[in-house]
């Protein structure tokens, strides 16, 4: 059985909580003299299923859409630059979901 945390209504996006509500992993880390620098961030999530399109927004790299399938979204970028926002488009419209 699912919590309801789980299952986002329409329009919703849910999402663990760890940066910023989101679900975000770091892995493929490349360490010089005990420095990141090099790696990968990603997102993951739920989407309710008025939800169309995310588009994840970072400073240095600029925007990602996530892929959407089954109710969930997930994407990833080659680079350690963390989300600063979201743009979440649902069937009525879109709103930001800041970070």
């Amino acid at each position: 059985m699912h919590s309801p945390a789980c299952e986002p209504g329409p329009g919703q996006v849910v999402h663990a909580a760890s940066l910023g509500g989101l679900d975000v992993a770091q892995a493929g880390v490349e360490l010089l003299d005990g420095v990141m620098t090099a790696g990968y961030m990603g997102v993951t999530g739920r989407a309710g299923a008025d939800v169309r399109n995310i588009v994840i927004h970072a400073r240095d790299i600029g925007d990602v859409t996530a892929s959407m399938r089954n109710g969930w979204f997930a994407a990833w970028w080659p680079s350690l630059d963390k989300p600063t926002s979201l743009t979440v488009t649902t069937t009525t419209g879109s709103y930001t979901v800041h970070l």
